[in-house]
């Protein structure tokens, strides 16, 4: 019963807001105005950049190998550039379980509490059948 009154209540509030919607003023794409940018607003958002005037590359820096930059970068991380930094991933894997570990701890309390209601329930309909055959 208090479903169905749910249920209809919230059918209700659904139709009421669709009707009361169409009598404000539409929006969407469909409604919206194109508004053109002055010239000064589309330079702004579009700069018109000149390529810088630069010397020719010297032929060593056309070298694949290692920049010293690079070499520096990696003999400080240990020659591995995507290694994680050092002392965080003890961290990280212990907040992700702790976590994964308090959803698995609240959905067992709440699956031992929905089962010791339903005993409880079922236990008093015993009680009670007991108790009105030997009336």
């Amino acid at each position: 019963m208090g479903s169905v009154l749910l249920l209809s209540y919230m059918l209700l509030t659904f139709l009421c807001s669709l009707l009361l919607s169409s009598a404000t003023s539409p929006h969407g794409l469909a409604f919206e105005n194109p508004m053109s940018f002055p010239p000064s607003a589309y330079e702004f958002f579009h700069p018109t950049v000149d390529a810088p005037e630069t010397a020719p590359l010297p032929a060593s820096s056309l070298y694949p190998g290692k920049t010293s930059a690079r070499a520096k970068a990696d003999a400080v991380v240990g020659g591995n550039v995507f290694s994680a930094p050092p002392g965080r991933g003890g961290a990280v894997t212990g907040a992700i379980a702790a976590v994964v570990l308090g959803l698995v701890f609240v959905m067992l309390v709440a699956v031992v509490s929905a089962y010791i209601a339903i005993k409880r329930r079922s236990d008093v309909i015993k009680a009670n059948a007991e108790m009105k055959a030997d009336a």
